[in-house]
């Protein structure tokens, strides 16, 4: 069964009302005040207007010291809820929501939740609230803290084609799935390599099915053709084999 969608609006979701502040004009209302994460400053994600969070630049890891600039020390209420690369948040996923309170601070840690557990790797939407200033919303990746530079798609044995699924899985990365189908894709692969323009619940869904991934086997290759299995599914349970052709000089997904 799939999980009922419920996209969240964004501009809503926070963990306290916050009124009667008066908005800055150079500022965009959903990011009132700057947030220091991975070392640089979170940029709107579009204009003022249409911006519906900030963007860290680079993935950060769980334990990554995050800092709100230009405030004075106050208690910062912070909420996190996983989500896709589109600020995207499905009514299942507000249950694995982390809460963070800091008391008289301008800085807080990703692990100073409330349940004492660490962020996982993915893509997160993070509130920040401070009642005086309002609700800063940035949008950031768990990961090792560098910069991410995917390797050009297909330019690899057929076993990292595949891999680059798993790993985009668990990083949120969907889009950059989308080079790696072939013209001849079927419907499966379709799915996949498309997935970063899917509804939310079923990037969910993918991502669910295919972070715990792994390769099981050397890639059979004859001629332009390759099969390679693999696992995937809650546990990596599920066995599959994956299909992949080759255009030029590039091994991409074909079938599954």
């Amino acid at each position: 069964m799939k999980p009922a969608r419920c996209f969240l609006p964004v501009a809503l979701i926070c963990l306290i009302p916050v009124a009667g502040i008066s908005q800055n004009e150079d500022r965009s209302p959903i990011y009132p005040f700057d947030v220091k994460i991975g070392g640089g400053i979170a940029k709107l994600d579009g204009s003022i207007r249409s911006a519906i969070f900030a963007r860290a630049a680079k993935p950060v890891k769980n334990d990554a010291v995050i800092e709100v600039v230009g405030t004075d020390p106050a208690t910062i209420f912070v909420n996190v809820f996983p989500c896709n690369g589109k600020g995207e948040i499905t009514r299942a996923a507000q249950a694995e929501a982390k809460v963070i309170m800091a008391p008289n601070a301008t800085k807080f840690q990703l692990d100073q939740t409330m349940d004492k557990t660490k962020l996982g790797p993915g893509t997160y939407l993070m509130n920040i609230v401070i009642q005086a200033k309002g609700t800063s919303r940035v949008l950031f990746e768990v990961g090792d803290g560098k910069a991410v530079t995917a390797a050009p798609a297909g330019k690899e044995g057929p076993e990292a084609v595949l891999q680059q699924v798993f790993d985009a899985a668990k990083s949120g990365k969907l889009a950059d799935l989308k080079p790696l189908q072939s013209r001849t894709a079927d419907g499966d692969v379709k799915r996949v390599c498309g997935v970063s323009e899917a509804p939310a619940d079923a990037q969910a869904d993918f991502q669910k099915y295919f972070r715990e991934g792994k390769v099981t086997g050397k890639a059979r290759i004859s001629g332009d053709k390759a099969e390679v299995d693999f696992r995937f599914g809650p546990g990596a349970t599920k066995k599959e084999t994956m299909n992949l052709v080759k255009e030029g000089d590039a091994w991409l997904l074909d079938s599954f």
